[in-house]
């Protein structure tokens, strides 16, 4: 292949000169020197196999021009006759006899000129259009088990038609058995939301990417990932505080935007030569930022939320503070929490039928009443307000300016100080109040405002650059001092 003889050294010396031992009943044996092969595992291995590999396409190629082999007209013009991926190989020809021989003509030449040996009774033998006795013979003289279409290569079915919703019926049961098995009640919904994007959104993302699936599969993927977002558990009934369209926009319009969707794909026209070309750029070469403008040009219905409230979420994002705490101010800023007045308005029985606040029993428990105005709330703010030595909070509208307005009335130590002691406190509220509904807890003050105050001691040095040059009793006192501001 034209490699230099000093690169051969070098792949020579990392082949041959290792060691290694068996683990046997626990005990380690003494060590021996690999005399061949690639190790499993080895970073290195799988692209000296993919170089071994070529020498397979380079036998195909010469028995095609030698007349030997006959691969697979594609549209009458294109022979296709080898498909391979590391080793997943597939050999395509047309249905004679002669191309029997020369298949194991090849893969046993291949065999004595690497050492690699083709194993017959993991391959399978599939045919279209073929008659039976050829199929038959086939199989006995290359010493292979026949199959029948659909089969699936590299996670792909093959020889399925993607319209029919039975094809994808193996994805959809893939996606329920990674939720049955996650069980969503044991993680947060910062674990859910990472577990849609890396897995249940990879998972159908192969498939999708070669056929168009039909709108009702489409649907059934997102009711699967909007009921792990929001469900504690594959079956357990909880309420869809934001709908799987909003959750879905960009964070600039109110969204969490790392929940991706997929593009509805088009068939290829089989008329037109293939080019690479990206045609949502002029100079037609791809870029992130053009897919990522018409995903959510194509996908975006009616913002979350707008003017000062998408701004204040956009900002949100950008906190250095624990991410659970992100996603709950996220919550409270689109007015997105199961307090009773929401629930009121989705027809959802509250406790005991009594809409009211249950540490006060006369407002109606809102955001606004329940983080600012009822009592408890409001005697923490005054509390927070004169440790920060900030203005007091009086309703959630005014809490929005500290993520609108904080960078133009205090320097960035004080900002990072007062934003993530925001969502705390609103963090804190809901805790005593949770626990006050569930639990029948007497809400104490002192613990809340304790809690307050201690957890973003601890959580600034971990989630954000500024190092804490101070103990908890400076904290406690004059946090900004800690700083050096």
């Amino acid at each position: 292949m034209g490699f230099g003889f000093k690169w051969l050294k070098w792949m020579e010396s990392c082949v041959f000169s290792s060691y290694t031992s068996i683990l046997i009943n626990g005990n380690l044996t003494k060590d021996f020197k690999l005399e061949k092969g690639l190790r499993q595992g080895d970073p290195l291995s799988p692209f000296l196999f993919v170089l071994v590999t070529e020498a397979l396409a380079g036998l195909m190629r010469k028995a095609e021009e030698q007349g030997i082999y006959r691969g697979f007209k594609c549209n009458g013009v294109e022979d296709v006759s080898l498909v391979q991926f590391t080793d997943d190989t597939v050999l395509i020809a047309d249905g004679k006899s002669d191309n029997f021989w020369a298949m194991k003509v090849v893969l046993r030449g291949f065999q004595l000129m690497t050492g690699l040996t083709i194993n017959f009774l993991k391959s399978k033998l599939y045919g279209s259009n073929v008659c039976e006795w050829l199929m038959e013979a086939g199989s006995d003289f290359l010493n292979c088990d026949r199959d029948a279409y659909p089969f699936k290569y590299l996670g792909v079915k093959v020889g399925d038609s993607p319209r029919k919703v039975s094809m994808w019926r193996d994805l959809i049961e893939q996606l329920k058995k990674r939720l049955a098995t996650w069980k969503g009640m044991h993680l947060n919904m910062v674990g859910r939301v990472t577990m849609i994007n890396v897995i249940l959104n990879a998972i159908p993302i192969f498939s999708l990417s070669f056929y168009r699936a039909p709108d009702s599969v489409i649907k059934e993927i997102r009711k699967i990932q909007s009921n792990f977002l929001w469900h504690n558990s594959e079956g357990s009934r909880t309420i869809h505080v934001v709908s799987w369209n909003s959750v879905c926009n960009p964070k600039d319009k109110g969204g969490l935007a790392e929940l991706r969707e997929w593009l509805e794909g088009s068939s290829l026209n089989r008329d037109e030569a293939d080019i690479h070309e990206w045609r949502l750029t002029e100079d037609g070469i791809f870029s992130v930022k053009s897919c990522y403008v018409l995903l959510f040009k194509g996908l975006m219905r009616a913002p979350t939320c707008q003017g000062d409230t998408a701004r204040a979420v956009e900002s949100l994002w950008k906190v250095e503070a624990p991410a659970k705490l992100k996603f709950f101010g996220w919550r409270v800023l689109i007015n997105r929490i199961a307090s009773k007045d929401n629930l009121i308005k989705r027809n959802i029985n509250v406790v005991s039928q009594d809409p009211s606040c249950i540490f006060c029993h006369f407002a109606l428990e809102n955001i606004d009443h329940l983080f600012a105005s009822f009592p408890f709330a409001d005697s923490l703010w005054k509390k927070i307000s004169v440790w920060l030595d900030v203005d007091e909070f009086v309703s959630v509208e005014e809490l929005k300016h500290v993520f609108l307005y904080s960078d133009k009335i205090m320097n960035r130590m004080k900002r990072k100080i007062v934003e993530v002691v925001w969502l705390e406190a609103i963090w804190s509220i809901w805790l005593v109040r949770n626990d006050s509904v569930f639990n029948q807890a007497n809400p104490s003050f002192v613990e809340c405002l304790s809690a307050i105050i201690f957890r973003p001691w601890i959580w600034l040095p971990s989630c954000s650059k500024l190092s804490l040059g101070c103990n908890f009793a400076t904290w406690n006192t004059h946090p900004f001092l800690c700083f050096g501001s």
